[in-house]
Order: structure tokens, then sequence, then C-alpha cells
């Protein structure tokens, strides 16, 4: 809290606590911080809370807006060097008029769309990209009129603006353009590349439920699927455990690459399984299937091609063999899938 400003800590204070009951799973807001000096800066946030066994995970990114926010109460102003301020900003800048016309641009805009102000000018994002898909301008044209209309700005993602750069992250924001009387004639439009903000976040939500090792779900998501199915309708339901054996033995003697590569190998001979099956890390040298809809013979073949891979996998792999211990459990509607696992895991085969 010492790095929030006091006029936003109740804030703060109430989405965690949102967060925590489950209000919400991600979150993306303002607010005003504080360096340690003492200043106040303008923040943007994205939060995701992860619930699991034992409490709440909370993965953040934070951003400082200071500077946007100064550009934004720039735009507004009526000022006869406007354009040559527009061109000192890095950020994209355009004016567009009732029609969705471009009337001003800055620099940074030109360039990202790879046209000269000149061809930019008078023109729509229709008559400058005509191969763009159709259900993509529409949905820019309807928030650019809701904004004229409602008198509104808005903040919004816009997966692909055209960039010379193809496939890019743009967060748009659009505000009311007004003339002299307040009139609004318009919509000026920041358009701010967060591209490696958005590929951070989409890391962030594969972090969340893989193990980063072998790239199978890691246990929270593993536990979740568990909460969630055994709600559901998809009885019987079979778990298959795996459990190399050596783990501790290869890490003393060869070390902790020698384990890890030992384990990356044992997470190849687990593709066995079904797409619709889940196949998860759930401990150091302990891995597990949940298989919807699959009796006990279902399982019984599943187990059979595992050890059939894990022997072909030996006989090309003879200086380092996989010492696997594989179980089995199918559990009936009722049944806690908890207890599925740890039968699982007892019938070592």
């Amino acid at each position: 809290m010492t790095l929030i400003a006091p006029e936003s800590r109740n804030f703060i204070q109430e989405e965690y606590r949102k967060g925590c009951r489950g209000e919400f799973s991600t979150q993306q807001f303002e607010f005003t911080g504080m360096t340690k000096g003492g200043a106040r800066v303008e923040c943007e946030t994205f939060v995701l809370f992860i619930p699991y066994k034992w409490g709440i995970a909370v993965h953040g990114m934070l951003r400082n807006i200071s500077i946007q926010k100064r550009i934004d109460e720039e735009l507004q102003r009526q000022r006869s060097d406007l354009q040559i301020v527009l061109n000192s900003i890095p950020a994209s800048i355009f004016y567009t008029d009732r029609e969705h016309r471009f009337i001003r641009a800055n620099k940074a805009f030109c360039k990202s769309l790879g046209f000269p102000l000149e061809e930019i000018i008078g023109k729509t994002f229709a008559e400058l990209f005509p191969n763009l898909p159709s259900e993509q301008l529409s949905y820019y044209f309807e928030v650019s009129d809701r904004i004229m209309s409602s008198g509104f700005s808005k903040r919004g993602f816009v997966e692909i603006l055209p960039s010379v750069r193809g496939r890019r992250w743009i967060q748009n924001d659009r505000m009311p353009y007004r003339d002299d009387a307040g009139n609004i004639i318009g919509v000026i439009n920041l358009a701010i590349d967060v591209s490696d903000l958005r590929e951070t976040e989409e890391k962030l939500w594969y972090m969340s439920f893989h193990d980063v090792l072998t790239g199978l779900y890691n246990r929270t998501y593993f536990e979740e699927e568990l909460n969630r199915l055994e709600k559901g309708r998809q009885f019987p339901i079979s778990i298959v455990t795996v459990k190399l054996d050596d783990l501790l033995a290869v890490n003393e003697s060869g070390g902790l690459a020698a384990g890890n590569d030992l384990l990356k190998q044992t997470a190849k001979i687990l593709k066995i399984f079904r797409t619709e099956d889940l196949v998860a890390r759930i401990g150091g040298d302990r891995f597990a299937a949940i298989m919807p809809s699959s009796d006990q013979s279902i399982g019984e073949n599943v187990l059979l091609r595992l050890k059939m891979n894990i022997e072909a996998h030996n006989k090309q792999h003879k200086s380092e063999p996989l010492n696997l211990s594989v179980g089995l459990a199918t559990g009936e509607k009722g049944c806690s899938l908890f207890d599925l696992v740890t039968r699982a895991e007892a019938s070592v085969r």
C-alpha cells in the first residue's frame, strides 16, 4: 500500500477482495501510484487471480501510463502548433470525422500504416485496406459511432490495426473530438502498440496452468479439473498415474540437468493419451492423466500402450532407461476423484 496513492487505496483493496472472493478471475484497471520518493504516477494494471488448493495465487503486470494521460489532455486543446506536437509523440494518433475519414494524423501513425500523410487524409480504413475483414471494420466503425453519439471516451483492445509489422495488438483509446462550440465532429484515436504486454499476458496464463519444464498441465490445473469433472456427467472416469522411480538417484549422481532430461522424456512418453484426456505433472516425480468417459477396459488398453511405449523407449535409450511405475483406477458417478488418484497410485502395476 505504500506504493499506492491514498486516494486509490480503498479501490485497490476492494478489487483485491473481489478477486479473492472469486467475483472475477482477471481484471484490468487504472489507479494512482506513488514512487519511493513520493511522486504520483498514473498506473494501469492487469491482475490474474488463480484459485488452488491452498488459497489464491496472484499474477500481475503494471504499466506507467502517466505520459499517456498527459497526451489525452493535450489532444483536446486547440493549438496552432498542434501538428508539431502530434508529430513529437511516438504513439500513433489520428482524428476521424463522422464518416470515419481521416482528417488529421501524426508521423507515427503514417509510419505504422506505411502510407504518406497525403494518401491517408480523406480516406477511411476500408479504402486504404480493402482486403481487411468486413467484421473487423464494422466493429471499429460501430465503436466510433457510439463514442460520437454518447460523448464518452472508450478504451479497448483491437487485435489488428493495419501495420507494416504484421499482426499486432493495439490498445486504441478513443475520445470524442469537439469543435469550438463543443459539438462532437469526430473521434480522436490514440493507438499504442501493446503487443509485448499481450504476449506477457498470454505467457502468464500459460505459466499459471502449465509445468514449465515438461509443458504438461500443472497440479493447480489438474485439481481444478478434478473438481469440475467430479460434478459433471462424464463418468465413468479413469485415472492413470505414473511415477519416475529413480529421479532422486539420477539427480544425485548426474545432477539436476540429467534429472530434468528424464522428466522431459517421461512427458514425451505420455503423449499416447487422447486429445480429450488431461495429462499433468502433479509432483516432482509424479504424473497423472484424467480420462473422462473411460471405463476400466479403456483404462487397461491405455495402460498396455503406455507400457509398450516405455519398452520401446528403453530399447533406444539403453544407457538412460526410464523406470516408471504406473497405476490405474476407475470411478463411477458419486466417487471422489481425489480419492481415485490415491487409489491409482496405490495400484502400481
